[in-house]
């Protein structure tokens, strides 16, 4: 899978529980092994998601959403 990422151009490299717990020094419990991926970051997933609707709404797209 690496490979194929690299491919598209996404750097990311396996670590390890040393490694992970120095680049993220919150992460608590048992840790085996990662991914590192520089380029990855945190954000708002409620703000993201938000915007994109309302980018699509804006481009044409009707929103049907199932019934609850």
């Amino acid at each position: 899978m690496t490979e194929l990422l690299a491919k598209g151009g996404l750097e990311r490299r396996a670590v390890t529980p040393s490694e992970i717990r120095s680049i993220e020094p919150a992460l608590h419990g048992m840790v085996y092994g990662g991914f590192f991926t520089p380029s990855d970051f945190t954000g708002d997933i409620h703000k993201f998601t938000h915007g994109l609707a309302l980018a699509c709404i804006r481009h044409g797209v009707t929103m049907r959403f199932p019934p609850i």
